[in-house]
Formats: structure tokens, C-alpha cells, sequence
């Protein structure tokens, strides 16, 4: 597994999108934000 720096804006794209090919993506790789990214997702 490998461990990324994500921007909360994109992870929010990746979730609103639905879009089944990001699945896998977020599965395998260890995605890491910000503590203020994860109040942004709360919203």
C-alpha cells in the first residue's frame, strides 16, 4: 500500500462523483489530508 497526500477537494470529487473506477483507487492506496479535510467531508 501506498500512502498520498490528498487535497480535500479532490477526494470530496472522487466521493460525490460515484464513478466506480475510483473504487479500486481508494482500496489500494492510503490517501492522507489535512485534519480540516475531514471537517469539510462532516459538512
Amino acid at each position: 500500500m501506498r500512502d498520498y497526500i490528498i487535497d480535500a477537494n479532490v477526494l470530496m470529487s472522487i466521493i460525490i462523483s460515484g464513478k466506480a473506477i475510483y473504487k479500486p483507487l481508494l482500496d489500494y492506496y492510503n490517501f492522507i489530508m489535512p485534519e480540516f479535510g475531514l471537517v469539510e467531508i462532516d459538512k
